[in-house]
């Protein structure tokens, strides 16, 4: 019995030290890939671009045929017999109503799709901006790692200025580098979250599996990063108003309300319906019968409906217009403002290298004068943290100079396949 029992422990014990799996890590061209293939919203909106397409086939055929039977008899004589009709109609429309129809589905189609390219742009623009900001925050946490590195450097630095020199070096010394390490780990804890926060959020809008990961990027070094010069923002409109997708979906929403207001318009005309039918009396030695007959809607009769449905096409059409000018004007006001964001930022990273540069020698300075017994430790310690400071700004300028880049992918509508192939690319 304690034989079977420890085999069963040691089992167990074997289980529960068996290590989880590794999640299989995806680069970003990959996770970018996946995204404009697979992601539930990218599904959704090729689900909607065939529905649409299925529409104009629909709305241009032509009525179908009608067919009925009636019977009539009268009672208590049967001199009559029993009267019954096989009659059949159809109706054939008299102007280009149907093809106005197709037309208009046909616009309203190549409009899904433009909006389904639209829906992959904005999955590759969030997964992008969420890898700035995990490269962002693994760049910080980087830092972070240094200074704490370097704050028990100071500990140690500290103990043994007080062990050698007790007279010019305070106890509290140590105390002081070590209450550091502490605000730091607490500031690694704070940014660990940050960066699987932006793993989860790339996870969802890629769609990737539960034993999937976003592969964590090769990060820059901080002191030798200098953006590119913006490009020119004339040329930025054009290549926007060519590739946008939302663009096309405007163009093509447009046509298709020219095509509802024309086709308003033609069911002005009526329609001719042409029936034929057969009579057979049973009971009777009467002949079969034949009957011919048209008839047709007046519409001259109700002509406000027709005014308000021509009205109602070319109100639609002056408001996809306006939207359409409404997304130039937003695209050439959004180019400016990444274009003086960019200025500030690349002017910025450029100041705070220099701050860095001279931090890091009066840093170094201070700690010599320290280990001297010239100096205190306050003052080497507002040095680290003012270093510290300075860094990470520059690492928050250098994320946001990819965020930009992002951006101006997604304001140009550079294509997905594009950025999925090297998403750092020039638009």
């Amino acid at each position: 019995m304690t034989a079977v029992m420890t085999l069963a422990a040691l089992a167990a014990a074997g289980l529960a030290a068996s290590p989880t799996p590794a999640p299989h890590s995806l680069s970003l061209n990959e996770v970018l890939d996946r995204a404009i293939n697979h992601a539930p919203s990218v599904r959704a909106a090729g689900a909607r671009t065939q529905s649409a397409r299925s529409v104009p086939d629909q709305v241009s055929a032509w009525p179908a045929p009608t067919v009925g039977v009636s019977a009539m008899a009268w009672p208590g004589d049967f001199s009559t017999g029993t009267e019954i009709w096989y009659k059949a109609s159809q109706e054939f429309p008299l102007t280009g109503m149907l093809d106005r129809r197709k037309e208009a589905a046909d616009a309203e189609a190549l409009g899904a799709e433009a909006e389904s390219e639209t829906v992959k742009l904005d999955a590759v623009f969030r997964i992008r901006i969420r890898y700035a900001d995990l490269e962002g925050a693994l760049m910080e946490r980087r830092i972070i790692l240094e200074q704490m590195e370097t704050m028990r450097r100071m500990e140690h630095l500290a103990e043994t200025a007080y062990a050698s020199a007790a007279e010019k070096s305070s106890s509290t010394d140590p105390m002081r580098a070590r209450a550091e390490i502490f605000f730091l780990d607490d500031s690694l804890a704070e940014i660990d979250g940050l960066a699987e926060a932006a793993r989860a959020d790339m996870s969802a809008a890629a769609g990737l599996d539960a034993g999937e990961s976003v592969q964590d990027p090769d990060l820059p070094d901080i002191l030798a990063y200098s953006p590119g010069p913006f490009p020119d923002i004339e040329k930025l409109m054009k290549t926007a108003e060519g590739m946008r997708p939302e663009f096309k979906s405007a163009e093509a929403r447009i046509r298709a309300s020219e095509s509802k207001a024309e086709a308003a318009d033609d069911e002005r005309i009526p329609d001719l319906m042409i029936e034929a039918g057969v009579r057979q009396q049973i009971g009777t030695d009467m002949p079969v019968a034949f009957m011919v007959g048209t008839s047709m809607p007046l519409p001259w009769l109700t002509p406000g409906k027709f005014d308000a449905m021509v009205a109602g096409a070319r109100a639609e059409k002056a408001e996809r217009e306006a939207d359409r000018e409404t997304l130039r004007n937003s695209i050439a006001s959004g180019l400016r403002i990444m274009s003086a964001r960019h200025a500030s930022i690349r002017k910025g990273i450029d100041l705070y290298k220099k701050a860095i540069s001279e931090l890091v020698q009066a840093e170094h300075a201070a700690t010599s004068a320290y280990a001297s017994g010239l100096g205190d430790i306050d003052a080497v310690i507002n040095l680290e943290l003012r270093l510290l400071e300075a860094k990470r700004i520059l690492v928050q300028r250098i994320s946001e100079s990819h965020r930009i880049k992002a951006e101006l992918d997604r304001v140009i509508g550079r294509p997905v396949t594009a950025q999925a192939k090297d998403p750092e690319g020039n638009p």
